[in-house]
């Protein structure tokens, strides 16, 4: 690695940036990861533990996944192997399956467990049934009725 030349200001998302030569640019905590473990593998990311991007001690960075990063911002919990999402209605961190959330092509959909997804579901139907609310009938549906 070449000698660091400047360090620039914090860029838009707040990480540190350094010069390396004339044009290489490189992120403060990505420098002191390689200083101590090598070179990043592909496909992993550094994640700064205690969420200070200026903190870039090693004993506050961790490798992980995009996946894992993905999670851990999102305010998942990885607990004896199993990731639990809190859920953005009852605030209860749940395990990621089948059981707890609905997933779409293979992800969970959206932010709230079944439970409270059923409840508001119920509730919003409730509110648009008092207020003349219909269901739509498709048009093959209505040629039956008559």
């Amino acid at each position: 690695m070449g000698a660091i030349k400047e360090v620039l200001k914090p860029t838009s998302k707040g990480y540190i940036r350094f010069r390396r030569g004339t044009d290489r640019t490189m992120m403060e905590h990505v420098v002191v990861w390689e200083k101590h473990f090598g070179k990043v593998p592909d496909g992993m990311q550094i994640h700064h533990i205690d969420g200070n991007k200026l903190n870039n001690d090693i004993s506050n960075l961790q490798l992980v996944t995009p996946l894992e990063h993905k999670r851990i911002h999102e305010g998942c919990k990885l607990i004896n192997g199993i990731w639990y999402k809190p859920c953005s209605c009852c605030g209860k961190y749940k395990p990621m399956d089948k059981e707890n959330w609905y997933f779409s092509r293979g992800w969970i959909n959206g932010r709230l467990c079944k439970v409270c997804y059923i409840e508001k579901s119920s509730q919003t139907r409730k509110t648009l049934i008092a207020r003349g609310w219909k269901r739509y009938k498709p048009k093959a549906n209505r040629n039956e009725d008559n």
